[in-house]
């Protein structure tokens, strides 16, 4: 069962559960959290959290969410006001599921959880279906689920539930640029970015068991490990131990030699996960309704990392997300010529060129970044729609996808990628901050962090994300762009910070390869007979000839983790 379960209907008392809380007899405030707060240089959770949570709500009301520094997911009954509070925290690390209906509500940590519930309609959303079989329309929002009749709650936002039924909703906070940082010089920006990363990693380990690193080659997740391994906290019993995904040659393989470099510096129990292993997910995490959504088909390295965490007795996963933290490799350039400053940005493209060996040749950089400008967006927009005048809409949304057109009509597919194209201001911002805020706002950090609680969650195991600390993140965005990216570099002062503290291979990292997509096509392939036979029952979603006709293992990978979710 999920671990925030808040119910109220017209037949039963309002409850909060599965293990309600109240602040005192009398009180007539109870309480159901999902938290890990950290309060006067001392992490909470679990009931403690709770109680916090509870104080700070008698005190402050609905502002109390703004005010705490964490990670949360709550529900309070306020008998007094007859009300249900809800909130999730800044950043959405905590996922928040909601159901209402005539005199009715729940929400919860984990959707299945609503469904179980008998009054939970379980009519499939089919807009969403066709978002997963497209692929980036999964960004397109921070409310709708696979569900019709479930919704999620945006981060940095509060629900308020009346005894009667009606929902109000408000943004409680949202991150904005602050004063532009200045320190004397490099050797102050890296102490500074120490510290509070330091004090991020700390705050997150496993107060029983053990905690575990989803190490790859990156410097992201490097520096996570670089950071804990020297802590007080594993240098008597409790241990550090990395989750590595790896060729299964390793001498041909960059990401796997980078990342062996980080594990050979001592100070962790590591564990290496080849390809060869993803079919024992089949057994251990199906593609079905009751453990994951369709989006979360492209998790099989997390899941891999966390099915050996569960057996190695780690509670706490800690990773690597950053790409909108420290790094804006795609903005800056086009920042740069917004500005005016065409040499500056020739300069990093050119730069970028060379650190990528000529993968990214200079003119394909220069033209990816004139798109970016706003007359230069407005243009190619017009350009399409006059080349789109002679085709179909409908044609035009589901070309190179698997999508039956007939559903993309009746969800407006058109219409939905017009939107999700809206979700993207970043180009138009008037600064390098205000692009990175809107990155950080958007969807698509929300959606990662949701797919990274669902397949931990199956697994018993928490996921915890240092870079995401909301102090971290506030002082960050204040950062010089030049602190970011420098000479062609991406997460410049990451790579600063982390000298002689990481293998010199780690911080020198360009590419992005990964092992994941090997891991995955692995399991596909251990899969693929699922595809044989009558595939009438999810024609209604899936154009059946173009997937008959497709070699291309992505989409087929994409239908397959469809029907197999379907069908459970």
């Amino acid at each position: 069962m999920s671990a925030l379960l808040a119910h109220m209907a017209p037949d039963i008392e309002p409850t909060c559960g599965p293990a309600q809380i109240e602040i005192e007899a009398g009180s007539g405030l109870k309480i159901a959290a999902t938290a890990r707060l950290d309060v006067g240089g001392q992490v909470l959770s679990g009931t403690a959290a709770a109680m916090h949570i509870l104080q700070a709500y008698r005190e402050r009301g609905p502002d109390a969410p703004r005010h705490l520094l964490g990670e949360f997911s709550f529900a309070i009954w306020d008998n007094a006001r007859g009300i249900f509070f809800c909130a999730r925290d800044h950043l959405g690390v905590k996922p928040f599921y909601y159901t209402a209906a005539p005199r009715s509500f729940a929400c919860a940590t984990d959707q299945t959880a609503l469904l179980a519930l008998p009054w939970v309609q379980q009519d499939l959303n089919e807009a969403r279906v066709a978002d997963f079989l497209h692929g980036w329309l999964e960004r397109l929002d921070q409310t709708s689920t696979f569900y019709r009749s479930v919704a999620r709650l945006p981060p940095g936002s509060w629900l308020k539930v009346t005894a009667d039924g009606k929902l109000l909703q408000q943004r409680y906070w949202q991150l904005e640029p602050g004063e532009p940082l200045a320190l004397p010089d490099q050797g102050a920006y890296n102490e500074a970015l120490l510290e509070y990363f330091t004090r991020a990693v700390e705050r997150r380990l496993a107060n029983e068991g053990d905690t575990g690193v989803a190490l790859s080659g990156g410097v992201d997740s490097g520096a996570i490990v670089a950071v804990a391994r020297n802590l007080e906290h594993f240098q008597h019993t409790q241990k550090l131990h990395t989750f590595s995904g790896v060729a299964e040659d390793d001498q041909h393989c960059q990401e796997t030699m980078r990342l062996r470099g980080v594990v050979a510096q001592g100070g962790v129990t590591p564990h290496y996960l080849a390809p060869s292993q993803a079919p024992t997910l089949n057994e251990n995490w199906p593609l079905q309704r009751k453990t994951c959504e369709p989006f979360d088909a492209h998790m099989n390295f997390y899941a891999l990392c966390c099915q050996a965490a569960a057996g190695a007795n780690v509670s706490i996963m800690l990773d690597g997300v950053d790409d909108v933290i420290m790094d804006n490799v795609d903005s800056y350039p086009a920042y740069l010529i917004r500005s005016g400053r065409w040499l500056c940005a020739w300069h990093e493209i050119s730069a970028r060129s060379v650190l990528t060996g000529g993968a990214q040749t200079k003119s394909y950089l220069l033209k990816r970044h004139l798109r970016e400008q706003p007359g230069m967006r407005q243009l190619l927009a017009w350009r399409n729609q006059r080349a789109s005048r002679a085709v179909d809409p409908v044609t035009a949304a589901v070309r190179g996808t698997l999508i039956n057109p007939d559903l993309a009509r009746r969800v407006d597919l058109p219409g939905r990628l017009q939107a999700l194209e809206a979700t993207w201001p970043a180009g138009l911002s008037a600064t390098m901050a205000e692009a990175n805020c809107a990155d950080i706002n958007h969807p698509f950090l929300t959606v990662a962090l949701e797919r990274y609680h669902r397949v931990a969650s199956n697994f018993g195991i928490e996921p915890r994300h240092p870079w995401l600390d909301r102090e971290l993140v506030e002082w960050a965005i204040r950062l010089p762009w030049q602190q970011r990216n420098q000479h062609g570099w991406t997460k410049y002062l990451v790579r600063q910070a982390m000298q002689g503290k990481l293998p010199s291979e780690s911080l020198t990292q360009v590419d992005n390869a990964h092992v994941g997509w090997a891991i995955t096509e692995a399991r596909y392939k251990s899969m693929a007979p699922y595809l044989d036979g009558s595939l009438d029952d999810v024609a209604w979603a899936i154009d059946v000839p173009r997937l008959n006709a497709s070699n291309d293992p992505e989409l087929r990978w994409r239908a397959l983790a469809l029907i197999q979710w379907l069908r459970q």
